[in-house]
């Protein structure tokens, strides 16, 4: 049985927001300045890890609201981000009882930061004029 409660649910969605508002941002701004091919593969995967962290973040609200335990939702977070992003603090994690609601926030205080340092880099980097070298 999982330790999830709807504030732990919702806080999930917020890496997930500013890894995608990232994406975007840098989507927007190397457009021009990338090969197509090179881009294409740059946009499916930065969609395929925001995809990936909604639906684990979407699971773990139906979850924790008791709505239903949709299984596929939790299981195809690695499998879909095989082509994303690996962070450091996260593999000590990973060997951790997923179970255990400190762990659960652990890892998201991480994710959090992980994903709102990531949107800062791409702030920085598009006010800098990315776009226009």
């Amino acid at each position: 049985m999982y330790q999830f409660t709807v504030p732990m649910a919702l806080m999930d969605f917020i890496p997930v927001l500013c890894f995608g508002a990232a994406s975007v941002i840098l989507q927007r701004d190397l457009y021009a300045h990338m090969r197509k091919d090179a881009f294409a593969l740059f946009a499916a995967g930065t969609i395929d890890v925001f995809s990936a962290g909604f639906l684990k973040a979407l699971w773990k609200l139906l979850y924790a609201l008791g709505i239903c335990d949709f299984h596929a939702l939790n299981t195809l977070l690695l499998p879909m981000q095989s082509l994303g992003f690996l962070l450091a603090g996260m593999g000590a994690l990973s060997g951790k009882d997923a179970t255990q609601a400190l762990y659960n926030w652990i890892e998201q205080g991480i994710n959090c930061a992980a994903q709102g340092c990531f949107l800062a880099g791409a702030l920085v980097l598009h006010r800098s004029g990315l776009k226009d070298l």
